[in-house]
């Protein structure tokens, strides 16, 4: 089973593309050698704060598609309600989600693993 083609695109834009950046940044770490507390901009931004808004973000736009009707920013339809599957689906990522250590990279490409069975997109 995957998600419906409605939301397909905002599953992958929005939440995956959120897992997709966690993983940027553990890769940056792992080939540069640098910390999660490394500052890389004048106003104080570390690769621990890019994690944990990356984690928020997702968090928050999960939420949001679990709204009924899904909002029009996520689904593009007006009036549109998930399939028991796709909100179950949604619930279970957001669970996860929530409980992962984002700082840890396996655990993020676990996250992807379940996304990509579910809601499948090249490229992440």
């Amino acid at each position: 089973m995957t998600i419906d083609e409605t939301m397909l695109r905002a599953v992958s834009h929005y939440l995956m593309g959120r897992v997709a950046a966690a993983g940027l940044i553990h890769n940056e770490i792992k080939f540069t050698g640098r910390s999660f507390d490394y500052i890389y901009s004048p106003d104080g931004k570390t690769l621990s704060r890019d994690i944990d808004t990356a984690k928020e973000k997702c968090l928050q736009d999960c939420e949001e598609m679990l709204k009924d009707p899904v909002p029009i920013k996520y689904s593009h339809r007006e009036n549109y309600h998930l399939t028991s599957e796709d909100r179950a689906f949604l619930i279970k990522f957001y669970k996860k989600a929530k409980d992962s250590n984002w700082r840890n990279s396996e655990e993020i490409e676990r996250i992807k693993s379940d996304m990509d069975t579910y809601a499948p997109h090249e490229g992440f």
